[in-house]
Protein backbone atom coordinates (compact mmCIF):
# COMPACT_ATOMS: atom_id res chain seq x y z
CA UNK A 1 0.00 0.00 0.00
CA UNK A 2 1.18 3.18 -0.96
CA UNK A 3 0.23 6.86 0.92
CA UNK A 4 0.01 9.54 -1.61
CA UNK A 5 1.75 12.66 0.10
CA UNK A 6 -1.01 15.14 -1.35
CA UNK A 7 -4.69 14.84 -0.22
CA UNK A 8 -6.86 13.35 -1.84
CA UNK A 9 -9.15 16.26 -3.14
CA UNK A 10 -5.62 17.87 -4.48
CA UNK A 11 -5.12 14.86 -6.49
CA UNK A 12 -8.36 14.42 -7.65
CA UNK A 13 -8.33 18.63 -8.39
CA UNK A 14 -5.50 17.82 -10.24
CA UNK A 15 -6.81 15.19 -12.33
CA UNK A 16 -9.85 16.52 -13.46
CA UNK A 17 -7.90 19.69 -14.43
CA UNK A 18 -6.00 18.13 -16.76
CA UNK A 19 -8.06 16.04 -18.45
CA UNK A 20 -10.07 19.65 -18.68
CA UNK A 21 -7.40 20.99 -20.18
CA UNK A 22 -6.85 18.63 -22.90
CA UNK A 23 -10.24 18.76 -24.04
CA UNK A 24 -10.12 22.64 -24.10
CA UNK A 25 -6.75 21.97 -26.06
CA UNK A 26 -8.80 20.08 -28.62
CA UNK A 27 -11.35 21.99 -28.82
CA UNK A 28 -9.38 25.84 -29.22
CA UNK A 29 -6.37 24.40 -31.48
CA UNK A 30 -6.27 23.35 -34.68
CA UNK A 31 -4.71 19.70 -34.59
CA UNK A 32 -5.85 18.57 -38.37
CA UNK A 33 -2.78 17.33 -40.12
CA UNK A 34 -1.35 17.28 -43.34
CA UNK A 35 -3.38 15.11 -45.45
CA UNK A 36 -2.49 11.46 -45.10
CA UNK A 37 -1.23 9.79 -48.50
CA UNK A 38 -3.34 7.20 -48.71
CA UNK A 39 -2.75 3.98 -51.02
CA UNK A 40 -4.74 2.87 -54.69
CA UNK A 41 -7.76 1.55 -54.08
CA UNK A 42 -8.65 -2.38 -53.29
CA UNK A 43 -11.40 -3.64 -54.17
CA UNK A 44 -12.80 -6.14 -51.52
CA UNK A 45 -12.95 -9.67 -53.03
CA UNK A 46 -16.97 -10.39 -53.48
CA UNK A 47 -17.02 -13.78 -51.37
CA UNK A 48 -15.34 -11.84 -48.36
CA UNK A 49 -18.31 -8.99 -48.59
CA UNK A 50 -21.17 -11.27 -49.17
CA UNK A 51 -19.43 -13.71 -46.12
CA UNK A 52 -20.08 -11.06 -44.13
CA UNK A 53 -22.97 -9.59 -44.86
CA UNK A 54 -24.29 -13.31 -44.71
CA UNK A 55 -22.55 -13.38 -40.83
CA UNK A 56 -24.48 -9.81 -39.76
CA UNK A 57 -28.11 -11.39 -41.53
CA UNK A 58 -27.14 -15.15 -39.43
CA UNK A 59 -26.55 -13.33 -36.15
CA UNK A 60 -29.55 -10.73 -36.55
CA UNK A 61 -31.96 -14.13 -37.15
CA UNK A 62 -30.57 -16.02 -34.63
CA UNK A 63 -31.43 -13.42 -31.66
CA UNK A 64 -34.80 -12.74 -33.54
CA UNK A 65 -35.67 -16.64 -33.41
CA UNK A 66 -34.54 -16.72 -30.59
CA UNK A 67 -36.53 -14.17 -28.67
CA UNK A 68 -40.16 -15.64 -31.20
CA UNK A 69 -39.51 -19.54 -30.82
CA UNK A 70 -37.73 -19.95 -27.77
CA UNK A 71 -36.05 -22.82 -27.40
CA UNK A 72 -34.76 -25.72 -24.64
CA UNK A 73 -30.91 -23.89 -25.09
CA UNK A 74 -29.88 -22.14 -21.91
CA UNK A 75 -27.21 -20.05 -24.28
CA UNK A 76 -27.88 -16.18 -24.35
CA UNK A 77 -28.32 -15.77 -28.01
CA UNK A 78 -28.45 -11.85 -27.65
CA UNK A 79 -26.22 -11.43 -25.00
CA UNK A 80 -23.36 -13.20 -26.86
CA UNK A 81 -23.69 -11.88 -30.02
CA UNK A 82 -24.43 -8.19 -28.91
CA UNK A 83 -22.22 -7.87 -26.34
CA UNK A 84 -19.16 -9.98 -27.21
CA UNK A 85 -19.50 -10.69 -30.79
CA UNK A 86 -20.83 -7.37 -31.73
CA UNK A 87 -19.68 -4.82 -29.20
CA UNK A 88 -16.37 -6.18 -28.31
CA UNK A 89 -14.95 -8.23 -31.28
CA UNK A 90 -16.51 -5.80 -34.19
CA UNK A 91 -14.86 -3.06 -32.19
CA UNK A 92 -11.26 -4.65 -32.55
CA UNK A 93 -11.66 -5.40 -36.00
CA UNK A 94 -12.98 -1.99 -36.55
CA UNK A 95 -10.19 -0.10 -35.19
CA UNK A 96 -7.15 -2.87 -36.00
CA UNK A 97 -8.22 -3.90 -39.32
CA UNK A 98 -10.65 -2.10 -41.07
CA UNK A 99 -14.36 -1.42 -41.86
CA UNK A 100 -15.80 -4.94 -41.23
CA UNK A 101 -19.27 -2.96 -40.07
CA UNK A 102 -20.14 -1.84 -43.46
CA UNK A 103 -20.29 -5.36 -45.00
CA UNK A 104 -21.41 -6.91 -41.18
CA UNK A 105 -24.31 -4.59 -40.86
CA UNK A 106 -27.56 -6.01 -40.58
CA UNK A 107 -29.67 -3.40 -40.83
CA UNK A 108 -28.45 -2.26 -44.22
CA UNK A 109 -28.66 -6.15 -45.56
CA UNK A 110 -32.02 -6.20 -44.68
CA UNK A 111 -32.85 -2.45 -46.34
CA UNK A 112 -31.52 -4.14 -49.75
CA UNK A 113 -33.35 -7.02 -49.56
CA UNK A 114 -36.49 -5.24 -48.79
CA UNK A 115 -35.59 -2.52 -52.00
CA UNK A 116 -35.13 -5.67 -53.98
CA UNK A 117 -38.21 -7.32 -53.36
CA UNK A 118 -40.30 -4.00 -54.08
CA UNK A 119 -38.16 -3.72 -57.02
CA UNK A 120 -39.55 -7.05 -58.32
CA UNK A 121 -42.88 -6.08 -57.23
CA UNK A 122 -42.68 -3.31 -59.53
CA UNK A 123 -43.42 -1.17 -56.44
CA UNK A 124 -41.96 2.14 -57.33
CA UNK A 125 -39.81 3.73 -54.43
CA UNK A 126 -40.38 7.17 -53.25
CA UNK A 127 -37.91 9.80 -53.23
CA UNK A 128 -35.81 10.62 -49.77
CA UNK A 129 -36.30 13.45 -48.03
CA UNK A 130 -33.01 15.62 -47.38
CA UNK A 131 -31.23 15.21 -44.16
CA UNK A 132 -32.13 17.85 -41.89
CA UNK A 133 -27.95 19.54 -41.11
CA UNK A 134 -29.37 20.69 -37.31
CA UNK A 135 -29.76 17.24 -36.30
CA UNK A 136 -26.05 16.31 -37.67
CA UNK A 137 -24.68 12.96 -35.72
CA UNK A 138 -26.99 13.66 -32.82
CA UNK A 139 -29.17 10.81 -33.28
CA UNK A 140 -26.69 8.21 -33.23
CA UNK A 141 -25.24 10.14 -30.09
CA UNK A 142 -28.52 9.96 -28.49
CA UNK A 143 -28.36 6.00 -29.60
CA UNK A 144 -24.98 5.37 -28.27
CA UNK A 145 -26.23 6.55 -24.43
CA UNK A 146 -29.49 4.09 -25.15
CA UNK A 147 -27.31 1.54 -25.85
CA UNK A 148 -24.69 1.93 -22.93
CA UNK A 149 -27.61 2.39 -20.24
CA UNK A 150 -28.75 -1.07 -22.07
CA UNK A 151 -25.25 -2.63 -20.95
CA UNK A 152 -24.11 -0.92 -18.25
CA UNK A 153 -27.31 0.08 -16.33
CA UNK A 154 -30.36 -2.08 -16.98
CA UNK A 155 -27.63 -4.67 -17.85
CA UNK A 156 -30.67 -6.29 -20.19
CA UNK A 157 -31.00 -10.05 -20.99
CA UNK A 158 -31.78 -11.79 -24.06
CA UNK A 159 -35.42 -10.94 -24.01
CA UNK A 160 -34.57 -7.20 -23.42
CA UNK A 161 -31.93 -6.90 -25.46
CA UNK A 162 -34.29 -8.86 -28.23
CA UNK A 163 -36.88 -6.42 -28.04
CA UNK A 164 -34.48 -3.20 -28.04
CA UNK A 165 -32.84 -4.87 -31.39
CA UNK A 166 -36.38 -5.65 -32.94
CA UNK A 167 -37.43 -1.92 -32.33
CA UNK A 168 -34.09 -0.53 -33.37
CA UNK A 169 -34.49 -2.53 -36.42
CA UNK A 170 -37.97 -0.99 -37.50
CA UNK A 171 -36.49 2.48 -36.60
CA UNK A 172 -33.41 2.49 -38.58
CA UNK A 173 -35.01 0.92 -41.40
CA UNK A 174 -37.91 3.75 -41.55
CA UNK A 175 -35.05 6.33 -41.35
CA UNK A 176 -33.30 4.45 -43.99
CA UNK A 177 -36.74 4.80 -46.05
CA UNK A 178 -37.36 8.61 -45.20
CA UNK A 179 -33.94 9.75 -46.15
CA UNK A 180 -32.00 7.23 -47.84
CA UNK A 181 -29.61 4.38 -46.85
CA UNK A 182 -26.17 5.66 -47.44
CA UNK A 183 -27.57 8.95 -45.56
CA UNK A 184 -28.77 8.05 -42.55
CA UNK A 185 -25.91 5.07 -41.86
CA UNK A 186 -23.31 7.74 -41.45
CA UNK A 187 -25.20 10.01 -39.47
CA UNK A 188 -27.86 8.32 -37.12
CA UNK A 189 -27.00 4.50 -36.76
CA UNK A 190 -25.50 4.09 -33.66
CA UNK A 191 -22.96 1.33 -35.10
CA UNK A 192 -21.80 2.75 -38.00
CA UNK A 193 -21.14 6.12 -36.52
CA UNK A 194 -19.62 4.08 -33.53
CA UNK A 195 -17.50 1.77 -35.30
CA UNK A 196 -16.67 4.47 -38.26
CA UNK A 197 -14.85 6.77 -35.29
CA UNK A 198 -12.75 3.51 -34.35
CA UNK A 199 -12.16 2.96 -37.83
CA UNK A 200 -9.70 6.06 -37.67
CA UNK A 201 -7.01 4.09 -36.11
CA UNK A 202 -7.36 1.16 -38.51
CA UNK A 203 -4.93 0.82 -41.61
CA UNK A 204 -7.69 0.46 -43.96
CA UNK A 205 -10.53 3.27 -44.24
CA UNK A 206 -12.76 4.83 -47.38
CA UNK A 207 -15.51 2.36 -48.14
CA UNK A 208 -17.07 2.81 -51.12
CA UNK A 209 -20.19 2.11 -53.37
CA UNK A 210 -18.17 -0.09 -55.26
CA UNK A 211 -16.47 -1.89 -51.62
CA UNK A 212 -13.17 -0.22 -52.38
CA UNK A 213 -10.99 0.22 -49.70
CA UNK A 214 -7.92 2.82 -48.96
CA UNK A 215 -4.73 1.56 -46.93
CA UNK A 216 -3.26 4.44 -44.61
CA UNK A 217 -0.72 4.79 -42.04
CA UNK A 218 -2.24 3.00 -38.64
CA UNK A 219 -3.72 4.92 -36.41
CA UNK A 220 -3.27 8.24 -38.76
CA UNK A 221 -6.74 8.52 -39.33
CA UNK A 222 -6.47 10.44 -35.93
CA UNK A 223 -4.75 13.58 -36.80
CA UNK A 224 -7.50 14.56 -39.73
CA UNK A 225 -10.39 16.42 -38.85
CA UNK A 226 -13.58 14.46 -40.28
CA UNK A 227 -16.05 13.71 -37.53
CA UNK A 228 -18.48 16.00 -35.90
CA UNK A 229 -21.32 16.01 -34.10
CA UNK A 230 -22.95 18.65 -36.35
Amino acid sequence: RVESPLPLAVYLAGAALAVGLSFAFVLLRNVEAPPTVEGPPRRVPRAIALFLRAVGLLGWTWIIAQALVGGTSAAEVAVLFLWVYGWVAIAMLSAFVGPVWHFIDPFSTLFDLGAGVLRRLKVRPWEPATYPVALGRWPAVVGFFVVVWLELGLKAGSSVLAIALIGYTALTLAMMAQFGRDTWRPNGEVFTVWFGLLGRLAPFTSVDADNQVRRRPIISGLLTRGWTLL
